[in-house]
This record gives structure tokens, sequence and C-alpha cells, in this order.
């Protein structure tokens, strides 16, 4: 069986045929459609509505696809008929309207066609059991019988009469709603008697399609989607912008994230391994949200896991948004409490002005805690990438320096990731703001890490041209040899989704771009090393597929030179009841289980539905070659002589925020599968909440 879950909301209720003599006259098309799907390994699946007794309708999964041979059929007086041309028994019925595949049904929308069956004979038939069987990679209700009733986005399940008078018959719908590009398939059969038990049999056909099908649908090979989850709330204004994930090596998730897009709000929770939540905290008056073209979100790179404690970063406002201090906190995994909370300034005498105080990432070792981001410090008038370093046992700042690219205090320099090499090597990436062609994505290495600071150079440093100002390097991690691999966040009204891996020797770079995408919703967020294979995380808006609000995009590459092992879309569909945006900011790994957090976001009029499935990615990779100028000799690290610790009220200055336990349910937040939130429930137009996909790798 192909990969995904796949559920929708049924709404239902008992409806039979009768005994009236019928034929079936018409076909329904409609842009969308709302039904109950389950994917399973088995090859038996049973699909049942809730309220509804279907004991004479059954669906089975049927592995094989060649249904004509295997079908059983005895001749008798029962046939079935579409708009009074008969369907014989043992051949094939084609949707809509007995079309090929030039009538291909769109991906997520629906298909009914009316069919009869009816008694040509001189006595009374005994119906026995109506059966739709999936074949192939069908999933179930893709094929689905329904009562003649059922409206539109609607399947009411068909129960079968027991009986069928000489000369009547009873109506019912082949409802199709196709998950993937191509031919879809299924088996009809009927048994019956008239004094001999009989089969009527027929094979169901029909083709799917995304936009035109140059770019088509087919679903995820290379992993299975054990689980999609939703977190949000359905009060007003309740959007949650995501930001960082981790796992532990028992299964336990961990995420932080905005409470909504115009929030300075933040909260942590702990997923338990069983899939229920451990612990949430909140804080306060606390974002990191100032990163190039980020649409609101919290860098990916803004929390890590170490040694059985959380490290997060941010900056903390005071309750008026018109100054802030850096943030660095230390949370136990196992309750979420504080093992200590510090607060950072490049300027300790200077707390009541709007310096840069814009703490974005985090690393943590056993012994230091490495943090980078926006730093200015305007009585100076330095301005570039943070590298500030803390004891991680007790939180004191060890030491705080600062990267300014090429020399130039540019105005928005910022350090979006730093990653420790645990060899005195530390990576900082981000933004390079310097006029001139060589602005733009920026990384530097630094040597001689310790926990004096004293002997910290620069190896070297490079930025990448040739991209629109304010692109960046916006995630950041290595592999077991110290190589980088990067996410390139591209801005501007072409975009690109691109990875890149360099060097750690001397810097040198190799990329790969995915999706084919260059519209303003693509765009790379987030990358993770583990083992020998390299994760990707992004938004894709790809022709044919959702170009309007955009797809999330998962990518898996080659930790030697960045080619691509796979790379999958996750598509909800393109109707006004489906559409809704994906985006992936988040990936950890436990073992075979590769863990996706990103945001989903509604449109104006979708309501229905939060979640689709994983497709493999139609697009062929491309390299990329950036061009990489050196700045080595340009790059200036200073000290930050006048940086430190402060606390909430040093200078006049009331840090507003503070670290609680959160009642998330109080507050309106919700924990479930995404199948559960629709219009029935909490689901909200325009409304942006936090998925998790679960994946099994082969």
């Amino acid at each position: 069986m192909i990969l995904g879950i796949l559920f929708s909301a049924l709404t239902a209720c008992t409806s039979g045929g009768n005994g009236n003599n019928l034929d079936a006259t018409d076909a329904t098309t409609t842009d969308a459609t709302t039904t109950d799907v389950t994917t399973t390994d088995a090859t038996t699946t049973d699909v049942t509505t809730t309220d509804v007794t279907t004991t004479d309708v059954t669906t089975t999964d049927v592995t094989t696809t060649d249904t004509t041979e295997d079908l059983v059929i005895t001749t008798g007086a029962l046939t079935m008929t579409h708009a009074g041309t008969d369907v014989p028994a043992g051949s094939s019925y084609s949707l809509p309207d007995f079309n090929p595949s030039q009538g291909a049904v769109a991906i997520y929308s629906e298909q009914k066609d009316r069919m009869a069956l009816n008694n040509t004979g001189d006595s009374t038939l005994t119906l026995t059991s109506i059966v739709l069987a999936d074949l192939g990679d069908v999933l179930p209700d893709e094929f689905q019988l329904c009562d003649t009733s059922s409206g539109v986005n609607q399947c009411i399940p068909y129960v079968l009469p027991g009986s069928l008078d000489a000369g009547a018959g009873t109506e019912f719908f082949i409802h199709f709603y196709p998950l993937r590009s191509d031919l879809r398939e299924a088996s009809l059969t009927v048994a019956y008697n008239d004094g001999t038990a009989k089969t009527y049999g027929a094979t169901i056909r029909g083709y799917g399609r995304i936009g035109s099908d140059a770019n088509p649908a087919f679903f995820f090979s290379s992993g299975t989607e054990l689980s999609h989850k939703l977190w949000g709330g359905y009060t007003g204004s309740a959007d949650e912008a995501p930001g960082a994930l981790e796992a532990d090596a028992d299964g336990n998730l961990y995420f932080v994230h905005r409470m909504a897009l115009s929030s300075d709000t933040a909260t942590i929770t702990r997923i338990n391994a069983d899939g229920t939540v451990g612990w949430s905290k909140q804080y306060s008056e606390f974002s990191t949200r100032e990163t190039a073209d980020d649409g609101g979100y919290m860098p990916p790179d803004s929390m890590d896991l170490e040694g059985g404690y959380l490290y997060v970063t941010g900056r903390g406002n005071n309750g008026a948004l018109t100054t802030h201090v850096g943030v660095i906190m230390k949370l136990d995994i196992a309750t979420g409490d504080a093992a200590w909370i510090k607060y950072w300034s490049p300027n300790t005498t200077r707390l009541q002005y709007t310096d840069a105080r814009n703490l974005m990432a985090i690393d943590a070792e056993s012994s230091m805690v490495f943090v980078t981001g926006h730093i200015a410090d305007y009585d100076s008038g330095n301005q570039g990438l943070g590298v500030l370093a803390f004891d991680a046992a007790t939180g004191n700042n060890l030491w705080s320096k600062l990267i300014v690219p090429q020399g130039v205090t540019g105005t928005a320099h910022r350090g979006h990731s730093i990653r420790s090499a645990g060899n005195g090597v530390l990576f900082v990436a981000g933004l390079d703001y310097s006029a001139g062609s060589l602005d733009g994505p920026y990384l530097a290495k630094l040597s001689g890490v310790d926990a004096s600071g004293t002997n910290v150079v620069v190896d070297w440093a490079e930025a990448i041209g040739g991209e629109v100002t304010g692109s960046n390097f916006n995630s950041m991690d290595l592999d077991s040899n110290g190589d980088v691999f990067l996410s390139l966040g591209i801005t501007g009204p072409s975009r690109h989704i691109t990875f890149v891996k360099a060097k750690s020797s001397d810097g040198s770079m190799v990329g790969t771009t995915l999706g084919g995408a260059t519209n303003s919703w693509s765009t790379s967020f987030v990358v993770r090393a583990v083992g020998t294979d390299i994760y990707g995380g992004a938004r894709a808006g790809i022709s044919g597929w959702d170009s309007q609000k955009g797809d999330a995009l998962l990518a898996k590459f080659s930790a030697v030179d960045m080619s691509t092992t796979w790379s999958a879309l996750y598509y909800t569909g393109t109707g006004p009841n489906e559409v809704c945006a994906h985006s992936v900011h988040g990936i950890a790994a436990n073992g075979n289980n590769l863990y996706v957090m990103g945001q989903v976001y509604t449109g104006n009029s979708n309501y229905y539905r939060y979640y689709g499935l994983w497709y493999d990615d139609p697009m062929a990779p491309a390299a990329y070659e950036p061009t990489v100028n050196n700045t080595t000799s340009t790059t200036v690290l200073m000290d930050l002589a006048a940086s430190g610790e402060v606390n909430s009220t040093t200078n006049g200055f009331m840090h507003a925020g503070a670290l609680t336990t959160y009642d998330w349910q109080a507050a309106g937040v919700e924990w479930q599968d995404a199948t559960a939130k629709n219009e029935t429930t909490n689901g909200a137009a325009t409304d942006g909440d936090l998925f998790i996909s679960t994946i099994t790798q082969p």
C-alpha cells in the first residue's frame, strides 16, 4: 500500500434503495469533497462512517490490479446501468460517464456518477452484499458507494436493499475522489440469489489529475506518515507561528513557537513519546522575530537540546515594546522548569535605548552555550553578528564578541545560526548587510574558541554574491565531519529553494535547488544533519500545485555531495474548501522516525480541512553553484567591552516577561489529529496552526 494517512469528516445518515423501477440518468462533478479516508498497510481495510449502520456495505483493499480476470461472475438477471447504458458483467466502467483518461478529475475533487442495479428477470432477487474493493495503491474512499440523497461535499453511505422485485431497480452514486494522478481502480461485486447464488462484477475506473498534470502527483514513496497532528487555538487572533523543534532519544518532542503572528509571547511545549502533552510553558513579552523576510516565524535554530536540558534564546521586551534585552534560558526537559534565565545587553549602561539585542539562535555543548543574533551598540556605532558565550552550568556570560562583515557596520547584519564543532571551532551564519555587491548570505568560521575567549580568531569568512539584497542563511547544522550545511533563504519576487554544503576546511560550497518554484511563496527555512543524511524543509509554490499559498517541502540529501535522495511535497488541493498554505520549519529524528513541524494556514474560505498527503516532488533537482566571495581579510572580530549580563530592573529597564506554566487547554488550544479540526468543530478561515507530521522511513 502507498503510504499516507488521510482522513476527513463525513456527514452521514442512513438511507436505502427501494423497489421502484429505476434507471441512472446523471453524473455530478464538484470542486471539492469531504470524505473519510484511512490508509493502512494491511490488505483488508473496513471503511465505516459514524452514526450510520452500513452492515451491508464494506470496502476491502485488494492488492491485485488485474480485476477483470479475478472477478467471479455468474450470469443472471441482475444488471448495472448508467444513464440507460448497460455495464456488462465482467467489463469496466470509467468515470465520468464512460469517459477515458480525458475525463480526469482534479485531485481532492469529487465526481458522482448515478448508477442503477436492475432486476431484468421475472422473479424477485435476493441481494446479499455489495462490495467496492480498492485496487493497487488506491486509498480507501477514493471510491465509495453513496446514497443518491448525498449532496455536495457529502457521501451518505448507500445501503443495499434486501431484495429487488422483478423489473425493479435501486440507484446509488459511485463517488470518485482521486488522491493522486493517473489511473485509479476498484472492483465492484454484487452477490445475489435467484434460487442460485450468483455474482455481478465490474471494474470501476477513474483518472486523477493535478492541474494540467504537467507536474503529476504520486504518493510519497520513501516513507510512511504515521500521524499528522495540530497544535492550535480556536479563540480570536490565535495564529500559531512556528519556531524550533527538538527530539530526545526516548521519542519525546519539544517545540517553541510564538502565540500569534503579531504576538510577543512564546510557548515551549513537550509532547511525550505516547503523543500526550507532557508540559507547556509560556514566556510573555518574548520573541525572536527579527529575521529577513521571515513571515513572523521564530528562527528554526532558536532552541537546542543538550544533556537533558533545552536551551532557548530570544529577546525580552518591556511592556511598551520600545526596548528589549537578550534572553537565554535553560529548561529541564522533564518538567520545563528553568535551571537559569539570563538577560544580556551589548551595552549595560544603555538599557533604556533601542540598541539591538535580538538574540536569534543558540547551540549548546557540555560546558558552554553559544548565541548569535542582530547586535548593535548605537553609542559606539558597532553593529554585526553577535557571538556570545555562556557557562552551561551557571548561565554566566563568559565573553561577548561582534563579527562585522567587510568591516562595515551595516544596519542589519544578523546572525541567524551558530554551531559548535566541539573542538574549539565555531561557525556563524546569517546576513551580511554591507552596501555593495557582496551583501547577502554570510558564513564565518572561528577557531581558538574556549571559555576565556582570548584566542578566538576568524579562520575564514565568505559571502555569496548574486542574490537579492536581504537573502541570507537562515538555518545551519554540522555533520560528524564538521562540515557545514545551510538553508538559503532568498528574498525578492523570484525565489528558489536551495540548500548548501560548505567544507569546514576552506568554505568551498556545493548546493542543490529544488521544486522548480520561483514565485514569492517559495523559500527554504530549516536544515538538519542526521548521521550521513541531510534534511531540508521549505515552502514551495509549484505550477499546477498550490502556487497561490504554497506546499510544504521536505527533502533528504547525501552529506557527501548534496545530491537529492528524495524530495516530497505536502499537498491539500486548491479548491476553495481545501486550499491552505503549508511550510516546514522544524525537523528532528529518532531512529527511523522523522518529525516534521511547520505551519498550516487556511485560506479565506477554507475551514474544512487542515491536512492532505505527502507526495513525491515531481520537479527535478538542479545543481546550485553559488558565487562565493572570500571576505576573511575585511571581516572584523571585536570584543563588546561594554556588554554583559543585566537584571530585569537595571538602569530603569523593566523587563515585563516571565516564565510560567501554560494552561493550554484553558487558553483554548487543542492538540489533536488534523482530521478532527473542520467546519463542524473549531476550524476557521485564515487560521494558523502548528502541524507535526511523524514519518517512518524504511
